[in-house]
């Protein structure tokens, strides 16, 4: 994902200051440009600790508890952050990896996905040297699975049962018939959608601010003799 940064010197800043930056050499642009990047990937950073979206709002609780720590995902990510092209009048910023840059932009925008049981191409061979999952175990229960008890009729195993002597592959097979039985229909496709949690970017009001910051701190510069 490419988020790219315009320092539009005709309108954003008063007339004053603009008339000092484009007195700038293009070199002293680009320098002031790209910290303003930097100014804004930082506060990238800052919103991804707080968890706080671009308007600073919390971001919305993902439904369903996952085993993968969102909030280290994009932690890690964002640390990918940083300034791709700079030049005297724009800058971008962004990730060398296209595979960071697609996950960020997942993140940052949303994301809406089918997936169909087709794709996953039926049941692998090691699903059948796994320990049935608790939620396998309570949808069996939920559809009615029983045990045949030594010619005495059946019972409902309890959860640990299952987990403890089927596997995911038989869980799963046992399942579906015991749903196709009922006459319940297969879910052969299923939406999911990954909410937004935008973090890269900065308001027009922001981007003044750093910009008048930075070249105030770059005009002290220059009076110290630092280039």
């Amino acid at each position: 994902m490419k988020q790219v940064l315009k320092l539009d010197v005709v309108g954003i800043l008063p007339f004053e200051r603009q008339m000092k930056l484009l007195q700038l050499s293009p070199d002293r642009r680009r320098r002031l440009v790209s910290r303003v990047t930097k100014k804004v990937i930082k506060d990238s950073n800052k919103r991804v600790r707080n968890q706080v979206d671009l308007q600073g709002n919390r971001y919305q609780d993902r439904h369903r508890k996952r085993t993968h720590d969102r909030r280290k995902m994009l932690s890690r990510l964002v640390k990918e952050l940083k300034v791709i092209q700079a030049d005297s009048n724009s800058a971008t910023a962004g990730f060398n990896s296209p595979v960071a840059g697609r996950i960020a932009a997942d993140q940052q925008y949303g994301k809406r996905t089918t997936v169909s049981a087709a794709s996953f191409g039926g049941r692998s061979a090691e699903s059948y040297n796994k320990p049935a999952t608790q939620k396998q175990a309570r949808a069996l229960i939920e559809a009615g699975f029983k045990l045949r008890i030594n010619g005495k009729g059946r019972k409902s195993p309890s959860m640990k049962y299952i987990k403890e002597h089927y596997t995911q592959g038989q869980a799963g097979t046992a399942l579906k018939r015991l749903r196709a039985w009922a006459g319940v229909a297969t879910k052969t496709s299923w939406s999911t959608v990954l909410p937004a949690r935008s973090f890269l970017g900065a308001t027009a009001a922001e981007i003044q601010q750093y910009i008048e910051q930075i070249y105030d701190d770059m005009e002290q510069e220059m009076k110290r003799g630092i280039r």
